[in-house]
């Protein structure tokens, strides 16, 4: 079924090569970390179209997998993929079967050892690439398989009339196209749906943290702004109120105790150093510092913002880990010329437990940085607080996924696995806070979980994918070996149901459960028997053919070509001097001592290879007679066209040859016959023409002596004697003349019109016409020429002229008319005689009237006339000559070709 390409050039492995390269580079993602790769369908196409040739275009499209993967591994499962499929997905003639098998028992297992114990690959891993590669292969083989379907339907047949699909094949593939195409489709729609719903999921559950942690975040800075505002108010209000510092405090320590991150409320001068005795600290920890300095300000104008939000100081406060958070406020208005600020101190970390407590048990990952990226606080314990946060752009790339969320995914050279690099990456989202602060917050959403899920659903649905497969090809086996069962059982009773009818065997068919099954066998039913009646009828015929053959009076041997007897009939056997079983298989030179000759004349029927007919040949056998013969020579074909045989007919013409002989004997006896037939009608008519001349010379000759004899002549009158003695002596001879023409028997063809000959012949004979009232009319109308037999032709007008003549006279009718008319039909004349003599008796038409010696006079015919007429006509003027009666008399119909001789 798989036409292999057989030319010598090297381009249909190029072309493939290339298409698998591009196909293995460019691919199509069907769901996370599985694609499908086009390299295979051509690789595939290549084996199929080239046979084990196409093998070298498969491992030309799988080297692109060594350059990407680094080991040769694949390379080696996909050439021995090749190899298998240019054996026995043509041996099967069915690709998808044979790849199928191939990975269950040859490329599965392979892959296990080489990426399980050669390259130490996890058992997950290799299950991943088991299923992705398998699916893979066996998808491309299918894909394969169906493109050639479609250009074998679409691309005529190299040869005319042969197959070009199996039904059992169609039905296999009709069947896998039902279940595969619809179920990867279903899985992938399927697999990307969990994939965007979980994808979905994570940006919500990012968002949502977002917003909390945004609004606690918000409400943290919004409450610190209020309250440092508040402390300000009551530093500035203490010059004006009666007991000043006192009320300061009191009102300060109130609003820390309200605050719940709020430790401590220093005032300090512009360099951050306490201003004179004004100190105060919250209850619990009665902290006093005596400096500020060691605030950082990341922000050099930090002295224009109203209130701003110093970093994070981490700092150690009664044996433990201490991080504070800075807010410094501005005094307005305050009795002393230098500026005076209201620093309040934050306790960060339990800002940031807050922050934790909200991301437990999430993947959500909380981080924040000030205005220099310095970390502030992070729940991602791979992110130090006090560090810089590194830009993520330098070390991977962004791709917006929503309006606020972006996907970071790292740089793909530092990864080899696809699978690991996704596992590193993020859904991120970064939220900027109030000037005064200064502060982003990054929130992170680790994919790995997201991959894990991903990779499990791609590894079940690659699994479900290769379980259809398996189910399929076994179902789509099953049901094609089941609805081609019964053509198959039909067909294998029917492969050779000619040789079995023909021995008279009684051929049994098997029982079918398909209705179209019991048609055709009952078509073959019928069709069986009828080859049984003609099978019956041909061996009657060929034993009344062999019967025939063997008993036919002529020669017929079948001979090879080197002049070995295959089979001879019985007259061959007769020739020859021997029985016919005799000259089977022996050499023709045992039985013709010239077979020389013959081989020579073989050699040139062999070489032309065209048959050699009616060869006039002389044949002298060992234990015969000689005798001459026509021999024809046919050459017998083999299925190469080339001559295996020659048939050899030979007619012994030995005694035609004689009876021909005595024909032309008798022939030209008749003809002498029928010449003095003529010479007599001829001289009975100078007889009469002859007749009144001579009169009129003995009469004037009588005068003239007379005269002499009285001595009573004049000169005038002996002058005028005299003349007329000479004119009609001219007279005789012109006569002797015309009839002398006549019977000149040349055989000369010349260039004539009909009407000037039968005008010629009708003037010899006018006087015999006129002699008995007959009338001749002759048509000159549509005469012709032609080249051909002149004297002859004159021979056959006057013989129709003086039968015609001979019938009226005896018909003795009142109407005496010979006819004479032409017409042209084409390449043929024909000239019409017909006369009023009555006609010719119907026992004699149309044929028997031409018989030699039948005649319609009686005693005076010679029955030889009509008969040299038609062998005039018929063999020496290449026409035809009919006779029949009309309602007058006799009508002859001469035709010739008006080209035969030209």
């Amino acid at each position: 079924m798989y036409q292999i390409y057989k030319g010598k050039s090297l381009v249909p492995i190029i072309i493939f090569s290339a298409l698998g390269l591009l196909g293995n580079i460019h691919s199509y993602e069907i769901f996370f970390n599985v694609n499908l790769t086009f390299g295979g369908v051509f690789a595939v196409l290549a084996v199929m179209l080239l046979g084990r040739v196409g093998v070298i275009a498969a491992f030309a499209a799988s080297l692109y997998t060594f350059f990407i993967w680094g080991h040769p591994y694949a390379v080696i499962i996909f050439t021995c993929e090749g190899l298998f499929l240019s054996v026995y997905g043509r041996r099967w003639n069915n690709f998808v079967k044979a790849d199928f098998i191939y990975w269950v028992f040859v490329g599965i297992p392979f892959m296990f050892i080489f990426y399980y114990f050669a390259m130490g690959l996890n058992l997950y891993m290799v299950e991943l690439i088991v299923m992705r590669q398998s699916v893979n292969a066996v998808l491309a083989a299918f894909a394969a398989s169906v493109l050639y379907d479609i250009g074998s339907f679409i691309v005529p047949s190299a040869k005319n009339g042969e197959p070009k699909f199996s039904y059992r094949h169609i039905v296999f593939q009709t069947v896998l196209s039902i279940i595969i195409v619809p179920m990867v489709i279903l899985l992938a729609i399927n697999v990307n749906s969990g994939m965007k719903y979980t994808s979905e999921g994570l940006q919500r559950e990012l968002n949502n943290a977002t917003q909390a942690v945004s609004t606690v975040i918000d409400d943290f800075l919004r409450e610190n702004v209020k309250v440092i505002n508040l402390a300000e108010q009551i530093v500035r209000d203490r010059d004006v109120s009666p007991d000043g510092h006192d009320f300061m405090e009191s009102s300060l320590i109130k609003l820390i105790q309200k605050n719940e991150y709020m430790t401590s409320i220093s005032i300090t001068d512009e360099t951050l150093q306490e201003v004179g005795y004004v100190h105060l600290s919250n209850n619990k920890d009665n902290v006093k510092p005596q400096s500020l300095g060691f605030i950082e300000f990341a922000d050099p104008d930090w002295r224009e913002k109203d209130p701003y939000f110093a970093g994070v100081f981490t700092g150690i406060s009664g044996g433990n880990r201490q991080a504070a958070m800075y807010i410094v406020k501005k005094l307005k208005a305050y009795s002393s010329k230098e500026p005076i600020y209201v620093i309040g101190a934050l306790n960060f970390d339990t800002f940031e437990d807050k922050i934790r407590q909200m991301t437990k048990g999430s993947d959500v990952k909380i981080t924040l940085v000030d205005r220099n990226r310095k970390i502030m606080m992070s729940t991602d314990n791979e992110l130090i607080s006090g560090k810089i946060m590194l830009d993520r752009m330098s070390l991977g790339s962004n791709s917006a996924v929503s309006e606020v969320v972006d996907l970071w995914a790292p740089d793909e050279n530092n990864y080899t696995s696809e699978v690991a690099r996704w596992k590193k990456s993020l859904f991120t989202r970064t939220v900027y806070f109030t000037d005064n602060a200064g502060y982003s917050m990054i929130i992170d959403m680790p994919l790995g979980r997201y991959v894990d899920f991903m990779n499990s659903s791609g590894v079940r649905s690659l699994s479900v994918i290769f379980i259809i497969i398996i189910l399929s090809v076994c179902f789509g086996c099953i049901i094609s070996n089941f609805l081609t069962k019964e053509m198959r059982n039909i067909s294998a009773v029917a492969i050779d149901l000619p040789q079995r009818v023909s021995g008279g065997e009684k051929v049994e068919w098997d029982e079918t459960i398909l209705f179209e099954g019991a048609e055709i066998k009952k078509s073959f039913k019928i069709m069986s028997e009828e080859l049984s009646k003609k099978f019956r009828e041909l061996q009657t015929q060929k034993d009344e053919i062999e019967t025939l053959l063997s008993n036919i009076p002529m020669c017929i041997l079948l001979k090879d070509t080197d002049n070995n007897i295959i089979k001879a009939n019985n007259k061959a056997a007769e020739i020859f001097g021997l029985k016919a079983e005799e000259l089977t298989g022996k050499h023709l030179g045992l039985f013709l001592p010239d077979v020389g000759y013959f081989y020579e004349v073989d050699q040139e029927v062999i070489e032309k290879k065209e048959p050699m007919i009616n060869v006039l040949t002389k044949y002298n056998p060992v234990n015969g007679r000689e005798f001459l013969a026509r021999t024809n020579r046919v050459p017998i074909f083999n299925d190469a066209g080339d001559v295996e045989s020659i048939l050899v007919i030979v007619n012994d013409i030995t005694d035609e040859v004689k009876a021909s002989e005595e024909k032309e004997r008798m022939l030209g006896a008749m003809n002498k016959q029928a010449r003095m037939a003529e010479l007599g009608a001829m001289l009975s008519i100078i007889i009469h023409q002859w007749k009144q001349p001579l009169n009129i010379i003995s009469l004037a000759s009588q005068t003239v002596r007379d005269d002499i004899q009285d001595d009573s002549w004049d000169k005038e009158t002996v002058s005028n004697d005299l003349d007329t003695i000479l004119q009609n002596t001219e007279f005789l001879s012109q006569t002797i003349s015309d009839f002398t023409g006549f019977f000149n028997k040349s055989k000369n063809t010349s260039l004539f019109n009909v009407n000037s000959v039968i005008s010629e012949v009708q003037h010899l004979i006018d006087k015999q016409f006129i002699k008995n009232g007959i009338i001749v009319n002759i048509d000159n109308t549509d005469a012709f020429e032609i080249k051909s037999l002149k004297n002859e032709f004159k021979q056959v007008c006057l013989n129709l002229f003086n039968n015609a003549s001979d019938a009226i006279v005896s018909n003795n009718d009142e109407e005496r008319t010979i006819k004479v008319r032409y017409r042209v039909d084409g390449d043929e004349g024909q000239i019409i005689f017909s006369d009023t003599g009555g006609g010719i008796s119907s026992q004699l038409l149309p044929h028997k009237i031409f018989d030699a010696y039948v005649t319609t006079k009686g005693e005076n015919g010679s029955g030889i006339g009509l008969y040299i007429c038609k062998n005039i006509i018929e063999d020496n003027m290449g026409g035809h000559i009919s006779a029949s009666n009309d309602e007058q008399g006799a009508v002859f119909v001469i035709t010739l070709p008006l080209s035969r001789f030209s």
